[in-house]
């Protein structure tokens, strides 16, 4: 049951998730489908009590009490109301993913579908401008993604994207800070 009913809420909840009182209507939702849950017990087990039912199929813990979850495993059913409300932002005038402006939508979805998911991510992050110069990108600018300590690693926190001469001169920076200290 949980199994299949966790999808269907998790995709109704998503899609409806930008309406203006999504809240109720998720809250609502859950109430209704606790009773129905409720009664799908109650045939299922016809000489149970309802005490035995509830505690055979929910959890009363909270922050959220009455959470339907499988007696055997650590899976429990999805609450509607575990899905934030996400405020809708119109597009700006005649704007489109595909029409080259990557800072703008990168601002937007965090994730253009022209640009990978870091690059994405580290416009977004920093406002759409150059971690080196602090000029903003421009449509026809090559952004590359820079670890701004080389030996810190591959994690998000150590990356910044950079105009690609930017890139060049600090990469040019880097080996000359490591020639003077003698690491090459």
């Amino acid at each position: 049951m949980i199994v299949q009913l966790s999808p269907v809420i998790v995709g109704w909840t998503n899609y409806f998730r930008i309406a203006q009182r999504c809240n109720r209507s998720f809250a609502a939702s859950d109430h209704v489908l606790t009773q129905q849950l409720l009664r799908w017990a109650q045939r299922r087990h016809p000489r149970k009590g309802m005490r035995w039912i509830v505690r055979r199929y929910w959890t009363m813990r909270p922050p959220q009490a009455w959470t339907f979850a499988s007696p055997k495993d650590s899976s429990r059913l999805r609450h509607h109301t575990d899905t934030f409300h996400l405020n809708h932002c119109k597009v700006r005038g005649m704007a489109s993913p595909f029409d080259g402006n990557l800072v703008y939508w990168s601002k937007r979805l965090r994730d253009h579908p022209l640009t990978r998911t870091t690059v994405g991510t580290l416009l977004g992050r920093q406002l759409g401008k150059c971690a080196c110069c602090g000029l903003y990108f421009r449509d026809s600018d090559v952004i590359e993604v820079d670890h701004i300590d080389p030996a810190g690693g591959h994690h998000l926190r150590n990356k910044q994207a950079l105009h690609r001469h930017c890139h060049h001169v600090k990469t040019v920076q880097n080996q000359d800070h490591r020639r003077r200290r003698g690491e090459t």
